[in-house]
């Protein structure tokens, strides 16, 4: 009812489901609705869901995704976030590797910039992504001074200063 979900505008996809294109049905504001079937879901994932909403729920950071909504149905939880229009930091790497391509210093500088504040943000408040990687790094739109924003928080958890992670976890 708030959202007209755009089924045939699959934005990414994983193991957890799929991201669509999403607009808000009374501002026209395009989101990023990720669907997640929990039909068949065990306590287990429904407690790492619920993990994963909390989390991004608490977070206020210019490099990190913003939740905007979250809606359950009977089979499926709706996740609605920004929408970040510049594609993974990883495919524009991978696309022009073999052109050469590389960032100047200066805009290298600014994305390591925006990726060590967002994981600096999430570690002084107790989070822990888990599955850093350049796919999780998309720019917020196409512009050449785009920031990149934080991803995917499917596998974050809280973590206190005196524990010591050891699992290994994501990719």
């Amino acid at each position: 009812e708030v959202y007209e979900v755009h089924g045939t505008s699959k934005l990414g996809k994983g193991s957890y489901g799929s991201v669509y294109l999403a607009t808000h049905r009374v501002t026209g504001d395009e989101r990023a609705v990720k669907v997640m079937n929990v039909d068949r879901i065990t306590s287990y994932y429904l407690r790492k869901l619920h993990t994963e909403i909390a989390i991004l729920k608490s977070l206020d950071h210019p490099n990190i995704i913003k939740l905007q909504d979250v809606f359950f149905g009977k089979r499926s939880v709706y996740i609605v976030t920004d929408l970040c229009r510049g594609g993974e930091l990883f495919e524009l790497l991978n696309s022009r590797k073999n052109q050469g391509f590389v960032f100047r210093e200066d805009r290298a500088s600014k994305l390591m910039r925006d990726m060590l504040s967002a994981v600096h943000y999430l570690h002084e408040r107790g989070v822990v992504h888990r599955d850093l990687k350049l796919e999780n790094f998309l720019f917020e739109d196409h512009h050449a001074n785009s920031p990149l924003i934080l991803i995917d928080f499917g596998l974050s958890k809280h973590f206190s200063r005196e524990e010591k992670l050891t699992q290994k976890v994501g990719s």
